[in-house]
This record gives C-alpha cells, structure tokens and sequence, in this order.
C-alpha cells in the first residue's frame, strides 16, 4: 500500500495501536501501521482485561488467536504498602452471564504477537516495523517523514 491509498496512519504498534488497526481495516477502512521498534517489545507491561476487550477482539476476528494466549484471573487481592485491600478478584464460575470470563490475564508480547497475525488477513492494513515517523508537514493534508531504523 503506498502512501496515497492509506486513509488512516497509527504510529505505534502496542496492544492500542494494533487493536486500532485491526479495527479500522475491518471496516473497510485503508490503515497503514507504524512502529519504530522491529518486533514487540519483550517484557509485559499491560497484564489483565475484562470480557469487554475480548468482545471487542471478536468483532475483528482474532477472538480465539488471543483466548489461545490468555489466562483466567485467580482469586486474588491486590494491597497497599500499609496491607489496605485495594481490591479483591473473584471470578464467578462457568457459564459466564457475558459469554468471556470477566477478568483474563495475558503476557502483552503474546497478545500484540497475535493481534499483528490477524492484522495480516486484511489487504487494506499495511504493518510497517522498524520504521519512524520523523516528521509532519500541513495538518490538512498530511505528508509524513518516515525513516527506516537501519537508515538512522
């Protein structure tokens, strides 16, 4: 896709980034994705959901590629440095009222790793990694500078 097809451009390939792109191209929609790192970065930031995102991965179709990498929360309290309850997690048991579990938990490298597979079923999305955006000129119509991490 060049640069004159592309409708929308997200700079930044996260677990946001990536679920906008998916989301744009599934509606028709031309999306060209960037992000300056090559791959996903490796560590976990992100760790929990709710069985709204998983609503939200099914409309794009990548429903079962994120179910296959996430966890079930397990009962579990989370305290303040003086011991006060924050919050306590209690998942109910199966069926679940909303169809998902309520709480689920992921590593984030899994989960964008699957949210850029199912990125590659839409023609009209483009992932490009290892690249910049340098710079933008005229908001009204956009020309973007991008540069190649290697070319840096």
């Amino acid at each position: 896709m060049t640069e004159d097809e592309t409708d929308v451009v997200v700079v930044g390939l996260g677990p946001v980034g990536i679920t906008l792109c998916n989301l744009l191209a599934a509606v028709g929609v031309r999306v060209d994705g960037i992000d300056a790192a090559d791959d996903v970065y490796a560590l976990p930031r992100a760790i929990g959901m709710d069985h709204e995102v998983m609503r939200v991965f099914q409309n794009i179709g990548a429903a079962d590629a994120v179910a296959a990498v996430t966890g079930h929360y397990r009962p579990s309290e989370y305290r303040s440095a003086d011991g006060v309850l924050l919050r306590r997690f209690e998942s109910p048991s199966e069926p679940y009222p909303l169809a998902w579990p309520p709480y689920q938990t992921f590593l984030q490298p899994e989960l964008e790793r699957a949210l850029r597979a199912n990125g590659k079923r839409f023609a009209n999305l483009s992932l490009r990694t290892g690249t910049e955006l340098v710079g933008l000129e005229n908001p009204e119509r956009p020309v973007l500078t991008l540069a190649r991490q290697d070319e840096r």
